[in-house]
């Protein structure tokens, strides 16, 4: 009997042994971020915190194209907490914001945004970026691509990733390339294109959430032509996820509908009468 259960023991630990073996390992990988990437940046101005998480959000164009709403896994909630903190949701002095741009050679692979095209976030309730010239926005985005040029002191690209996401990394924001470098460039202007700021609060209401608009900025002539509103980046205590914003013509048919409903309401109150 004696003999037997040792058997079965061994057996058993040899077959967990080759689950072990057989189990993908979890391990940091290298980024390799490219132009037309959506890349999201969190900073902080507590005392003593000198660390960005950035996440490539993968291409433009997943945004643009988009319907409805989906989750954005690239970023991992573990990532958030091991860089600032377990309430790193209620931190007032943490923020974050994304940024995309189309470089300053061509416009995007599909022919959707020419050559200097930007893409970035404001908060819910700010005012609205406007369109600049091909000119003022390639000098913006050289400041963006200076996130993603490979070998480059503090760019994401060739950075190691996160053991939670294979799309993150934890960067020295006093290094040049690095989220905070880029953002705070000029006082003042978020990229040296963006005013006031492309960040907004990482303090989230209990249950509730913090968003931004992605806007897309494609190059104008014309001053004062406020960008187009792609949607919504939400940030909720369980992640991040992407919403679009309902066209003019479905907001009036909405309109519509309420207000055919009111009609009948009062039409039937005043049959009763």
């Amino acid at each position: 009997m004696k003999t037997t259960a040792l058997s079965h023991r061994k057996m058993v630990l040899l077959a967990l042994a080759s689950v072990a073996l057989l189990s993908p390992a979890v391990h940091a990988q290298t980024i390799t971020s490219s132009l037309d990437d959506l890349i999201l940046g969190f900073s902080s101005t507590a005392p003593g915190q000198t660390l960005d998480l950035e996440v490539d959000l993968g291409s433009i164009s997943n945004f643009y194209n988009a319907s409805g709403s989906f989750p954005l896994p690239a970023l991992a909630l573990q990532d958030l907490v091991d860089t600032f903190g377990a309430n790193w949701f209620t931190d007032t002095n943490l923020s974050w914001g994304a940024v995309a741009t189309t470089g300053r050679a061509t416009g995007t692979a599909d022919s959707h945004a020419p050559v200097g095209t930007l893409w970035a976030t404001a908060p819910v309730g700010a005012f609205a970026f406007n369109r600049g010239s091909v000119f003022a926005q390639k000098a913006a985005s050289a400041n963006i691509e200076t996130l993603l040029f490979a070998g480059a002191p503090g760019s994401l690209y060739g950075a190691t990733s996160t053991s939670n996401s294979a799309s993150a990394a934890v960067i020295q924001g006093s290094l040049p390339g690095s989220w905070t470098a880029q953002d705070q460039k000029t006082p003042g202007i978020s990229f040296g294109n963006f005013y006031p700021t492309v960040d907004n609060t990482a303090n989230i209401p209990p249950g509730g959430q913090v968003a931004s608009y992605l806007y897309e900025l494609q190059p104008t002539d014309t001053s004062g032509v406020p960008g187009t509103v792609l949607g919504e980046l939400v940030l909720t205590q369980s992640g991040l996820s992407f919403e679009t914003v309902p066209e003019p013509s479905t907001w009036a048919l909405v309109g519509f509908g309420l207000g055919m409903m009111v009609m009948l309401r009062r039409h039937r109150r005043t049959a009763q009468t």
